[in-house]
């Protein structure tokens, strides 16, 4: 399934964009794709015009279409984006439980490195704060960083010929946890293991609500440029 965009006049609206694409008969799950990579085309959208021109539309791809997860059709060439979570074990399972189960309760966040076996154990990290098995800040930071060079190496194979990784950060809790991510990124993009990323540009988004958010766009080779507010 295609499914064409026109989201100019949306700005930095992402209700808007929701809305929009929901109405364009795309389901939940792709309207957050294409939410998410609005999102981060917005915060960076100077580099974005500078680099490949004037946006046209947003081409959103789903099976049996995809890869990738989304085009971006611009006046004078057409780059391909893959959008994704860093979202390791346990974070996903405790998001869907929290808001299909418990949307009204606050919860604690399972540790990465000393994750549940199972839904006991998971439901007893979420609830039992102060005798949940607490965590090593480094241990989480390798979980994290071991998740996100998979993530790279298979949006890479996604888009053999290159193209704009996106990833949404569902691990950093903290400025400075999401300022060492990044660092982490740019030190992987830049390493001779991922020599073939000079045709991909890497932007990773952290937004803890809709008023704050802190972004880097990695290009190897280049200073890592950040964003945040």
């Amino acid at each position: 399934m295609i499914v064409d965009l026109n989201l100019t006049r949306c700005a930095t609206d992402l209700d808007e964009v929701f809305h929009l694409a929901k109405g364009a008969g795309l389901d939940s799950k792709s309207s957050r794709e294409v939410c998410c990579c609005w999102d981060m085309l917005q915060i960076w959208h100077d580099w974005i015009d500078s680099k490949f021109g004037r946006l046209k539309t947003l081409r959103h791809l789903s099976q049996p279409d995809d890869p990738p997860d989304i085009q971006l059709v611009f006046e004078a060439r057409t780059i391909d984006f893959e959008h994704t979570r860093l979202q390791p074990y346990p974070l996903g399972g405790a998001e869907d439980v929290k808001h299909t189960e418990f949307p009204n309760l606050v919860t604690a966040v399972p540790a990465l490195s000393k994750p549940p076996k199972n839904r006991a154990e998971l439901l007893h990290s979420m609830f039992s704060v102060l005798d949940a098995p607490w965590a090593n800040v480094g241990d989480e930071l390798n979980v994290a960083a071991q998740s996100l060079v998979e993530t790279l190496r298979n949006k890479m194979i996604r888009l053999p010929d290159g193209g704009i990784i996106g990833i949404v950060d569902e691990t950093s809790y903290s400025h400075n946890d999401v300022q060492r991510l990044f660092e982490i990124a740019e030190h992987f993009v830049n390493s001779q293991n991922f020599s073939g990323f000079d045709r991909y540009t890497l932007i990773i988004l952290n937004r803890p609500n809709h008023l704050q958010y802190r972004s880097a766009l990695i290009v190897r080779g280049n200073k890592i440029e950040t964003r945040g507010e």
